[in-house]
């Protein structure tokens, strides 16, 4: 009997792997091919030198446009933290930087507003009381019997006169003379009233229980008046008189005194007390928006009555308009009414 031994499967994969190549040379030869093995190509791993060589300068540009867009990307950037940090220090010194240099100015304010209510009362002694000076020591003459001797009332010395404070013309910011007469050495009801404050000078004490403020008005609308403070409208009647007393003031800056003064209500008091110690309660009557050249709100419509006006820029960080408030005087709250031009 014939024993055929074992084919192992690893030597029949080879065998049919032979025939299939002899099978696949046939072929191509047919064709006219000759070893396939000689057609065979082999994938190429690709590398960046042979992607520039194919693309000359293709990845060089893209790189240059990426290094130019990231360098005006960091520009860019340092030009708006430069302009953010301006912008903070510009809005510190409005808040911060001008709000310590009006703090300072209304205490100094303050203690000399205190000083004239004081003098004004008749609480405070002058200090420059002078001495009675000594009898000068006159050696006798012989009488002169050709006059007759002088009656003891023919020569008396004048009265004195209160002298008018007197100061610079303030600058109004646009606003025109109301008109109201300056009455600085005429005399009311007989008595000799004093002159306009010196510009920069403390006016009044201004108080406005319903926004918290508390500030001394000084005499003046000018850039530096306002800056220690609320100012009145110098050729305005004085808070306490008839006609209608203007008072300007800040409201985003140097202490901002007018920055709530939109929330007034009508009925809000508003207290003004003078150097001479007198107090005026004035009530709102309302609040309207003007433009910025409107000065007939400083005018005094109506001579017997007292108003007060309040003015103050609108919108907030703008001076496009004004915000104006308006009160009249509760007699009931106040002491008597001066005359226009009285103090």
């Amino acid at each position: 009997m014939t024993t055929t031994a074992p084919t192992s499967s690893t030597g029949a994969r080879g065998d049919l792997g032979a025939l299939l190549d002899d099978d696949l040379r046939e072929a191509m030869h047919a064709v006219g091919l000759d070893d396939p093995a000689e057609h065979l190509v082999t994938p190429a791993v690709s590398r960046p030198a042979d992607v520039a060589g194919a693309r000359p300068g293709a990845e060089s540009g893209g790189m240059r446009r990426s290094r130019t867009l990231v360098r005006v990307g960091y520009a860019v950037s340092i030009l708006l933290v430069l302009g953010g940090l301006a912008v903070f220090g510009v809005t510190a010194y409005l808040l911060w930087g001008t709000g310590w240099y009006n703090e300072r100015a209304q205490n100094e304010l303050r203690a000399e507003f205190d000083a004239l209510v004081a003098e004004a009362s008749g609480d405070e002694i002058d200090a420059a009381v002078t001495e009675p000076a000594a009898p000068a020591v006159v050696s006798p003459a012989a009488p002169d019997l050709t006059t007759a001797p002088a009656e003891a009332d023919d020569e008396l010395p004048a009265p004195a006169v209160a002298t008018a404070r007197t100061g610079d013309e303030a600058d109004l910011t646009g606003f025109t003379d109301t008109g109201v007469l300056d009455v600085s050495s005429a005399a009311v009801d007989g008595e000799t009233q004093p002159g306009p404050v010196p510009t920069g000078e403390p006016v009044a004490l201004l108080e406005i229980p319903s926004i918290g403020r508390s500030d001394v008005v000084v005499s003046g609308v000018g850039s530096g008046d306002l800056k220690k403070g609320p100012g009145h409208f110098p050729g305005t009647p004085l808070p306490g008189q008839l006609g209608n007393a203007s008072i300007a003031g800040h409201r985003t800056s140097y202490g901002a005194p007018f920055h709530d003064i939109d929330e007034l209500d009508p009925g809000a008091e508003i207290v003004v007390t003078t150097t001479e110690g007198r107090r005026w309660v004035y009530e709102v009557t309302g609040t309207q928006i003007v433009d910025a050249h409107d000065t007939w709100v400083i005018e005094t419509s109506d001579p017997d009555v007292a108003e007060l006006t309040l003015i103050s820029c609108h919108p907030t960080w703008s001076a496009s308009e004004r915000i104006v408030v308006s009160a009249i005087l509760n007699p009931a709250k106040s002491g008597p009414v001066a005359p226009t031009g009285a103090a």
